[in-house]
């Protein structure tokens, strides 16, 4: 008996954080599945991670066109792949998700957070289509508690449809942050200077402009310098601001990285600077590097980080200079870094392991495939 089939939908499949949870959950389940994957844009960037399998493939997306022309052609394709579960993430995707639905094939939709265009305001068009659309799936994923309250108030689930996944990954994997003394010297960062390192995709709600105006002043009080892991259509911008500033040469741009445990090990503090997130997992990563945080309030990140943490945690309200002001404090006290870096090592061993992550969604992907017969 072959495997049961997962089409998965994405709005785009660049290297970012549900498209790289994805991955992760299909070599971790290996060959339990056969998966196709569609990205509607066409960017398929990501889709070097896969693994290597006859029974992965990356589908031709259909040509856009308006949304019930994108729903038949999505269609087509389900009755052609005939699978037994489809997978669709976040509004983009939803096109798919009612495609599926009509084709009567149950559906796991994921929502993992918002892009600028709701960062601040959400649509009511996408709230009335989420609240006619998603009771008709098998489940809709989350991965924080205040996207649940939003699936339970704004969209009108109810609790039973919504189920809640933190994001997590493998501790082990990672290593202590140590300053990794032969990468600082190949990308020219002073051994004794105290590195700020950014993980995400150069796109506007990640707001990395925001880091570059918090430490620019930080720049003429302390050595530091900047290492800015990542791309997107930002970053021509983000590197022009980092030259017409204090930051001139101390702002070293490395593109997205495949692994970044390297890279994170050279860092002595980790800073988000997004104007929304859910559950991210650069920050996760950081943790298991034991590298001290200073963050916006967006999301889980209160919850991730812990109560000690809360202090470098600042509103999104204060701006770059709310960011500023917990960066001088790590900046300033090497004892109180390690110690913060401790704490948030132990917290994802004991509270976001890719294990406990895989295995619920494990139990998803079951249950859905198995509702069809």
């Amino acid at each position: 008996m072959s495997a049961p089939r997962i089409l998965h939908i994405f709005s785009t499949f660049a290297p970012a954080g549900p498209e790289l949870r994805a991955v992760s959950l299909i070599h971790a389940l290996g060959d339990s599945y056969q998966h196709a994957i569609i990205a509607i844009d066409g960017c398929t960037d990501a889709a070097n991670m896969l693994p290597e399998r006859e029974d992965v493939r990356v589908l031709e997306a259909p040509p856009r066109a308006g949304t019930m022309k994108t729903v038949r052609r999505l269609r087509a394709i389900i009755r052609a792949e005939s699978p037994d579960l489809v997978c669709t993430y976040n509004w983009g995707a939803l096109d798919g998700a009612m495609a599926a639905v009509g084709c009567k094939v149950p559906v796991l939709h994921h929502e993992d957070g918002f892009n600028m265009d709701e960062a601040k305001r959400f649509k009511r068009r996408r709230i009335w289509w989420r609240r006619r659309l998603l009771p008709l799936t098998h489940r809709v994923i989350v991965p924080s508690v205040r996207l649940e309250k939003l699936a339970t108030e704004l969209w009108k689930l109810r609790p039973e449809k919504i189920q809640r996944i933190p994001n997590g990954i493998d501790p082990t994997h990672f290593e202590a942050a140590d300053g990794n003394a032969a990468l600082r010297d190949e990308l020219g960062i002073p051994q004794s200077t105290c590195l700020i390192g950014f993980m995400g995709h150069l796109r506007p709600v990640k707001n990395a402009a925001r880091l570059l105006e918090a430490a620019a002043p930080l720049a003429e009080e302390h050595d530091l310098h900047l290492l800015i892991l990542g791309d997107g259509e930002e970053r021509a911008t983000l590197e022009a601001l980092a030259n017409s500033s204090p930051l001139k040469g101390k702002v070293h741009f490395s593109g997205h990285l495949q692994d970044p445990r390297a890279h994170l090990r050279a860092m002595d503090i980790f800073a988000l600077s997004s104007d929304s997130e859910q559950h991210p997992i650069a920050l996760l990563e950081a943790m298991a590097c034991s590298l001290p945080v200073a963050t916006t309030r967006v999301g889980d990140v209160e919850h991730i980080l812990g109560k000690r943490q809360h202090p470098f945690i600042s509103p999104l309200e204060t701006g770059a200079k709310g960011l500023q002001s917990t960066l001088r404090e790590l900046i300033k006290d090497e004892s109180l870094r390690r110690r913060l870096g401790s704490l948030n090592a132990q917290r994802v061993s004991e509270e976001f392991t890719h294990e406990a992550m895989t295995e619920q969604h494990a139990q998803l992907w079951r249950a859905g495939v198995e509702s069809m017969t």
